[in-house]
C-alpha cells in the first residue's frame, strides 16, 4: 500500500509521503486484522484541499477507544498515529468505513 501511496502522490505532484503513507498503513492493517468481510476496500483520492482515504470491508465498523490502556503494549496506537497524522478522521456516514483527511499545504481552507 505505501508503494501505491507514494505513487499517486508523486504523480499528484505532492510531496506528502510521509505524512499520508503511516494513517494509510494503519487503517488498511486494521482492516485486515478487525475486519470482518471478505474484502477490503481502499480509497484514495485528492481535491484543492485534502488527500482523502477510506478504508473498510463493506461491514460496520465500530471505533475502540483511542488511547491505548498499556503505555508500553506493543499495539493499541494505529488509531493515535492516524489522528495525530490526519487533520480530519473518524467514519463514512454509513458507519461502513474509516476515513481520513491530510491537508495539503497551500491548498484551497
Amino acid at each position: 500500500m505505501r508503494r501505491i501511496v507514494r505513487a499517486y502522490l508523486r504523480l499528484w505532484g505532492l510531496d506528502l509521503a510521509e505524512a499520508v503513507e503511516l494513517p494509510v498503513s494503519e487503517l488498511v492493517t486494521n482492516a485486515f486484522l478487525h475486519g470482518r468481510g471478505s474484502v477490503i476496500e481502499f480509497r484514495m483520492w485528492r481535491d484543492e484541499s485534502f488527500v482523502r482515504i477510506e478504508v473498510g470491508d463493506g461491514t460496520t465498523v465500530t471505533i475502540p477507544k483511542v488511547t491505548p490502556d498499556d503505555p508500553l503494549a506493543e499495539s493499541g496506537r494505529g488509531l493515535c498515529l492516524v489522528a495525530a497524522y490526519a487533520d480530519r478522521w473518524g467514519l463514512t456516514e454509513d458507519g461502513t468505513r474509516v476515513r481520513c483527511a491530510i491537508r495539503i499545504p497551500g491548498g484551497v481552507r
